[in-house]
């Protein structure tokens, strides 16, 4: 590389992927945070998910190892008959 060059517009020799050496674990809980109200007569129940993505890959050249973990958190609210 030249002395002043950019290093982020420099090219690159590419990297072989190899998708074989990638696995992925997702973990994931759910729980029901109780009764919510919609409006004043729409009851629902809310419930909250929490995820964990992660991916690890092997480069087979050197053994260096890579790991990407993705958090995800969905709210749901679901209604249902007043009783």
């Amino acid at each position: 590389e030249t002395a002043g060059a950019d290093p982020m517009t420099s090219e690159a020799e590419p990297i072989a992927f190899d998708p074989q050496s990638v696995s992925a674990q997702i973990y994931w809980e759910s729980r029901e945070e109780g009764q919510v109200w919609l409006d004043d007569q729409t009851p629902a129940r809310r419930i909250r998910t929490q995820e964990l993505h992660t991916l690890r890959y092997v480069d087979p050249r050197d053994s260096s190892r890579v790991e990407i973990t993705i958090p995800k958190e969905e709210l749901v609210v679901v209604s249902r008959p007043r009783i």
